[in-house]
């Protein structure tokens, strides 16, 4: 261990000492400098910053209008306000510029006075204070009195203004809220029972009613017990309830339905259901009785009355009289052949015809027969003498209009059996035909027929196709003109053919029918003249390929069939075409009477254009009757055929057509008439 020397230890501090004390002398201004210098930059900062040029504000002067309010007053109780006080509002200007509420006490915020339970008594002899500060009209201030006073007063209860849970009074001795007035009573607490007679009266105070059971024990219970009461009529005690007797009303036990039970006050105006009364009498309710009707103000059906139960009231049948030895309210009996009646009552409504026994037409003078009826011989009554076979229009007013059975009908009517009415008669046209060879003739229209159209049918289809036409004709033999066909002429080429002609009765509405003929070369057409209607036609020709069909186009070209009527178009001429012949064409035209609205339209087979070889027209509607027909081919000009759909002394639809190879259309000429 190395020795330690003070004396060396003491100049070791000494030297560190001098070092530090050199090193303070020598570099301390320099730190105060650097310290100083710091200092300056510091001030210098702050100097600055106050020579820096500062902008100034601009004045600005902006004119502001005074914000100015007024109170508007509003609801009583509203804003959070007492019921006594209204609510006023600031309405400021400009808008908006001020807001506000208060509550100021108003004497109108006034609340309805309220009834109270209270009773207060005043004396009779002072009168009623008048009410101040706000109190209602009607009120008064409650004043003072006893128990006995005869007077009293219902306290109310309000607040009006200032005044807050006022007490003031009034006058109360009506019911009409359904609250006990201030009088005291017996109350009421139980349904459908009623105070005991006298028991009501002389009460010092409310006494709730105590039941006893029914009216007649009221007295007999306690005699000196108050507010007694007992169960109304049609209700029995069921403890401390009346419940209902009566059938009809709801609670009323299953035993009480339909059983009068007057112990409990029943009858029958207090329970009709239970107690009604019967036939011929009613409930008097003031009695509370039941009364008779019959034999008081007439026939009372509402009361079971009629001609069986009260027959004094409502009146017998006709034939019968009220016969009352029996019974007072009367008995219906006949009188027609009754003992002791042997004789015409009209009084009981007997007459030639309710009882011939007694008013025999024949015997009695006072019986005649009126109108159409006679006497019959065998049976004393009066029949009708419609049907008797003759036409009594002098004494018995018949005529056509009233018996057609006999005294007939016009000549286009027949009698409706039932009607005994004429009525027109549907048109039927019936076909008439013949066979042979080559030239064939129909047979003839009956008398007062009319031949309105025709046509022809080769029998040997399909094997010849020869020519063929057809016209119409008379007992001449010949194709006509100017005049009316009563037949058809039909020609078939060495051929076998049928010939028919279309035969209308002469209750066919028209003045007259007559042919039109055109002569022309191989196509032509023959027109009907203006008021005439078109009800078939024919043509003759020696071509090979023949055809004729109606138009309803009067002007025609060459190849005018270019004009065919249409389905449901009116015709007015009949085309015709025979192929390098000359060619005469037939038009058979009627003139229609005047006011039958005669009509005819063409009906066209359904197919559009040509149908095929083979082809049947439409049928004729409802009402028309079928009166002609005929056809065109397409192409070939061969022979052709057109005829009605029915045998001969048939009645034909429509229009049957053949165009032996080549399609065709068929029409039918359809007629019919309003009247």
């Amino acid at each position: 261990m190395r020795p330690v020397h003070k004396g060396q230890s003491t100049i070791e501090l000494a030297a560190i000492a001098v070092l530090v004390i050199t090193g303070i002398i020598v570099g301390g201004p320099y730190v105060l400098r650097s310290i100083q210098a710091h200092f300056k930059l510091w001030s210098h900062s702050v100097q600055e910053s106050t020579d820096d040029h500062l902008i100034e504000p601009q004045d600005v002067n902006i004119d502001l209008p005074p914000c100015t309010f007024t109170w508007v007053p509003g609801s009583c109780g509203a804003s959070g306000c007492k019921k006594t006080e209204r609510v006023y509002s600031k309405n400021s200007t400009p808008a908006g510029c001020d807001f506000g509420l208060k509550c100021e006490v108003d004497p109108a915020c006034c609340t309805e006075p309220v009834r109270s339970n209270s009773v207060c008594w005043r004396s009779p002899a002072s009168a009623p204070q008048p009410a101040t500060d706000g109190i209602p009209a009607g009120f008064h201030v409650c004043g003072s009195g006893t128990p006995l006073d005869n007077v009293r007063d219902r306290v109310f209860q309000f607040n009006c203004g200032a005044l807050q849970n006022v007490q003031v009074c009034q006058q109360d001795t009506t019911d009409g809220d359904g609250d006990r007035d201030c009088t005291p009573q017996c109350r009421r607490g139980i349904t459908n029972a009623t105070t005991c007679p006298g028991d009501g009266t002389e009460l010092l105070d409310d006494v709730d009613i105590t039941l006893v059971g029914l009216l007649a024990e009221c007295s007999t219970v306690n005699p000196e017990q108050k507010c007694e009461g007992y169960c109304e009529p049609a209700h029995r005690p069921e403890g401390n309830m009346c419940v209902p007797t009566c059938g009809s009303d709801p609670g009323a036990g299953p035993g009480d339905a339909g059983v009068c039970q007057p112990q409990f006050g029943e009858n029958c105006a207090t329970c009709a259901a239970d107690c009604p009364c019967g036939t011929n009498t009613k409930c008097d309710l003031p009695t509370a009785t039941c009364v008779n009707t019959c034999g008081v103000d007439g026939c009372q059906n509402e009361f079971g009355e009629d001609q069986n139960t009260c027959c004094v009231d409502c009146a017998c049948p006709t034939g019968q009289m009220c016969d009352t030895t029996n019974a007072a309210t009367g008995t219906c009996i006949a009188t027609c052949g009754a003992p002791g009646h042997e004789f015409c009552e009209p009084q009981f409504g007997e007459d030639c015809n309710t009882c011939a026994t007694d008013c025999n037409c024949g015997s009695f003078t006072g019986c005649s027969c009126t109108g159409m009826q006679l006497c019959g011989t065998n049976t004393g009554k009066c029949e009708s003498s419609c049907g008797d076979g003759q036409c009594n229009n002098l004494n018995n007013g018949e005529n056509q209009t009233t018996c057609c059975q006999d005294c007939g009908c016009p000549g286009n009517q027949t009698c409706d059996p039932l009607s005994q009415t004429c009525v027109v008669a549907p048109i039927q046209c019936i076909v008439r035909s013949a066979i042979g060879s080559d030239q064939v003739y129909s047979p003839s229209c009956l008398p007062g027929e009319i031949a309105t159209g025709g046509g022809v049918r080769e029998r040997d289809f399909p094997n010849d196709r020869n020519a063929n036409w057809d016209c119409p004709s008379n007992n001449s033999g010949q194709c006509i003109s100017g005049t009316g066909a009563t037949r058809w002429r039909c020609f078939g080429e060495d051929d076998n053919i049928e010939c028919y002609a279309v035969c209308c009765p002469s209750s066919l509405p028209v003045q007259q029918c007559v042919v039109r003929a055109v002569v022309g070369g191989e196509e032509t057409q023959a027109n009907c003249n203006p008021g005439e209607v078109l009800t078939g036609g024919g043509m003759h020709s020696n071509g090979n390929g023949n055809f004729a069909y109606p138009v309803n186009d009067g002007s025609w070209t060459p190849q005018g069939w270019q004009n065919q009527a249409s389905d449901g178009q009116t015709p007015v001429g009949w085309h015709c075409y025979g192929e390098n012949d000359n060619t005469i064409c037939f038009a058979v035209c009627c003139a229609p009477l005047t006011g039958s609205n005669l009509q005819c339209t063409v009906r066209r087979n359904p197919v559009v254009n040509y149908g095929g070889e083979i082809v049947d027209s439409q049928n004729c509607a409802p009402g028309q009757f079928l009166t002609g027909g005929g056809t065109i081919e397409h192409f070939d000009q061969n022979s052709n055929a057109a005829y009605p759909n029915a045998s001969n002394g048939g009645t034909a639809k429509s229009w049957h057509c053949w165009g032996a190879g080549d399609d065709v259309a068929c029409y039918g000429i359809c007629c019919g008439t309003s009247n």
